[in-house]
């Protein structure tokens, strides 16, 4: 079984972040830099579809996985 692990790690005023993806078969590290136009014009979208539709998921699931009790 291959388990892939990722990691986003981010300061809030930092002028990068590292995006981590690490498996049994190495690590993988990208830079990513800030895109400032995106952080104003999309990052309220995801702000929205984590509160109306991930957080009603995550405490009254409604989709339950196979592995479900």
């Amino acid at each position: 079984m291959t388990s892939v692990y990722i990691l986003y790690v981010c300061g809030d005023k930092a002028a990068f972040c590292d995006f981590c993806i690490y498996t049994i078969k190495g690590v993988l590290v990208e830079q990513v830099l800030p895109d400032k136009k995106w952080q104003e014009n999309e990052a309220m979208k995801l702000d929205d579809h984590f509160l109306d539709i991930m957080l009603k998921e995550l405490t009254y699931p409604i989709h339950k996985p196979s592995y479900y009790l």
